[in-house]
């Protein structure tokens, strides 16, 4: 009999997301939110999904259908226009805007369209630094790390690549930190001020970094701001976007439009990695067709592309926004109970983005990696699979999935009593 943990021990990356929880658990089989693991009857909770990556649950049965249809067409060809190409194209132009145009471009990964952002502010402005902001997560590659947040990744490991070069970084103004927009902004004129800014990227609400929503004001004057010195505004909608907090694109709940908008994660409902840049037209025209700068060998899938069209009409079809923004609340107010525990602090949530902080006991400014990891561990336990993120590793986020019932959120507000019980923090 094959033994798969010496198997993962020998040749299995030591150094990826897998280290995340301590038994060594063998997926098999998935569907909603529930993952059958091998040799264990009883399924699991899953309320990461993928990191939205699946947000619609795994394996809905019409998404299923839209990827075997998919396969049954065309899976890989390169340098040719399809229909489902230009229509996705359409859709996903018209959802940022119908009154002014924008073009898209698909490739593989949410860091791949990171990098092709920063690159796409840099050539049409012809301008060097990029502002970022504490908390963010934009991915592992060079231009993606070089916007991430140090807590997430340790730019050292790229030793002769100074990542950092050209990058600013502000403080982020969440509900709950004691940075307001004020602060952010007051710095952010001063960076445009004093270095040739050619864009700015930003998680509408910061994913990682553990649901952090933004002051209300903010994002309307950091459009703001960037508009009138011609700053180009990058929206990353990678993890956040797609229905995760109720709107198509969760920047459209403070009514602002950026230069750019990157997606990826949902897009192709977690059957396909998928990703999108969405642009105006000149920042596009900046770049030279000749050398043919946008490429890769599955850019334009039309595998990907065809399955993300269906989930376009799933969305539409399914109700999926409304129902995330109705039942996010009523999951909301049944977490309340969360806060009668001395170890954790700000429930928030908006949509099925939700999340809460572990503490030291009593002391709602002291964040606890230690008790976000047990209340982790004793979920696992119990069949709930949560994780804990955010810059202290002190943050709990649930992803459920955007079409959770009634039922699904009894058992999930049951369960963590029970976690929260046998874990001692309450």
């Amino acid at each position: 009999m094959t033994n798969f943990e010496t198997l993962r021990d020998k040749y299995a990356c030591p150094c990826d997301e897998s280290t995340m929880y301590e038994p060594f658990l063998l997926p098999v089989k998935a569907e909603g939110m529930k993952v059958w693991f091998d040799g264990d009857p009883e399924p699991y909770i899953d309320l990461v999904l993928g990191y939205s990556s699946n947000n619609f649950g795994h394996n809905h049965p019409l998404l299923v259908k839209a990827a075997q249809d998919a396969a049954a067409k065309i899976a890989q060809i390169h340098s040719f226009h399809t229909k489902d190409k230009l229509l996705l194209s359409q859709y996903l132009a018209d959802k940022v805007s119908k009154e002014q145009p924008y073009n898209v471009y698909f490739d593989i990964g949410g860091t791949s369209v990171v990098a092709s952002a920063i690159r796409l502010c840099r050539s049409y402005t012809k301008k060097r630094y990029i502002v970022c902001f504490d908390g963010a997560y934009h991915g592992a590659s060079q231009l993606g790390a070089s916007v991430t947040d140090d807590g997430f990744i340790d730019k050292a490991q790229y030793v002769i690549n100074n990542v950092s070069d050209f990058v600013i970084r502000l403080p982020f103004p969440g509900k709950h930190t004691d940075v307001t927009t004020d602060d952010s902004i007051r710095q952010l004129e001063e960076a445009i001020q004093n270095n040739d800014v050619a864009g700015v990227i930003v998680e509408p609400v910061q994913g990682a970094n553990g649901f952090i929503f933004p002051e209300d004001d903010f994002l309307p004057r950091l459009r703001e701001v960037t508009e009138s010195n011609e700053v180009m505004l990058i929206m990353d909608e990678i993890q956040v976007g797609l229905g995760r907090i109720g709107h198509f694109f969760a920047y459209q709940k403070w009514g602002i439009v950026p230069d750019i908008v990157v997606l990826s994660k949902s897009l192709s409902g977690g059957f396909y990695p998928l990703s999108a840049i969405i642009a105006r037209p000149q920042l596009f025209n900046s770049v030279s067709s000749n050398a043919t700068a946008f490429q890769s060998t599955f850019n334009n899938n039309p595998l990907g592309i065809n399955i993300a069209l269906k989930v376009m009409e799933f969305i539409e079809n399914e109700n999926c926004l409304e129902n995330s923004m109705v039942k996010g609340e009523t999951l909301l107010h049944k977490l309340s109970f969360l806060e009668d525990s001395p170890y954790i602090s700000n429930l928030r949530g908006e949509g099925l983005a939700i999340a809460f902080d572990m503490t030291e006991k009593n002391a709602p400014n002291q964040p606890s990696k230690k008790y976000a990891k047990k209340l982790k561990d004793v979920a696992l336990d119990e069949h709930l699979i949560i994780y804990s993120c955010g810059r202290n590793g002190d943050v709990i986020k649930l992803a459920p999935s955007l079409m959770i019932e009634d039922k699904d959120i009894e058992f999930i507000v049951n369960k963590l009593k029970i976690v929260l019980e046998k874990a001692g923090l309450i």
